[in-house]
C-alpha cells in the first residue's frame, strides 16, 4: 500500500502515523535549493510524531558542523536542526543514527579538488552555497 502525502502536511502525516511504533525519519538534502526544505520537512514529520504519540523515533542525523567546528554544511546541518527540534523543542526521545559517507563517494563526486587559494575542497560540496 502506498499513500502520497507533502513531507510538510502535519495534519496528514499524524493520521498516517497513528498506531505506529516506531518511525524512522531520513531527509535529503536539495543542494540546489535557495530554502532548506529538508529542515521544515523533518520538522514536520517529527511534529507529526509527537502529535500521533509514536513511541520509538529513529533520525538519520549528523552532528552541526557549523556550531561545532565553525564550517557549514548544509546537508549534516540540516539534520542536526531536526535532531535538536525533537530533544528539545518537542522533548522526545529520539535515537541518532550517524551515517558516514561511503568511501567510494570520495572517488565519485566527493573527489577532492583543489581551490584557486590551493586548498583541498570535497567536490561538489565545495561549489554548494550553505547560506
Amino acid at each position: 500500500m502506498s499513500i502520497f502525502v507533502s513531507l510538510t502536511d502535519v495534519p496528514k502525516l499524524t493520521e498516517i502515523l497513528k498506531g505506529a511504533d516506531i518511525c524512522f525519519i531520513s531527509t535529503t538534502t536539495d543542494f540546489t535549493a535557495e530554502k532548506n526544505v529538508e529542515v521544515s520537512e523533518g520538522l514536520a514529520i517529527a511534529e507529526a510524531c509527537k502529535r500521533a504519540c509514536v513511541p520509538n523515533v529513529i533520525l538519520s542525523a549528523h552532528i552541526h558542523c557549523e556550531k561545532t567546528i565553525g564550517v557549514p554544511a548544509k546537508h549534516y546541518d540540516a539534520k542536526a536542526e531536526v535532531y535538536q527540534y525533537i530533544r528539545n523543542t518537542l522533548q522526545m526521545p529520539v535515537t541518532m543514527l550517524n551515517i558516514p559517507p561511503l568511501y567510494e563517494m570520495f572517488f565519485d563526486f566527493l573527489r577532492p579538488k583543489i581551490n584557486a587559494e590551493g586548498n583541498y575542497e570535497l567536490g561538489e560540496l565545495a561549489s554548494a552555497d550553505y547560506s
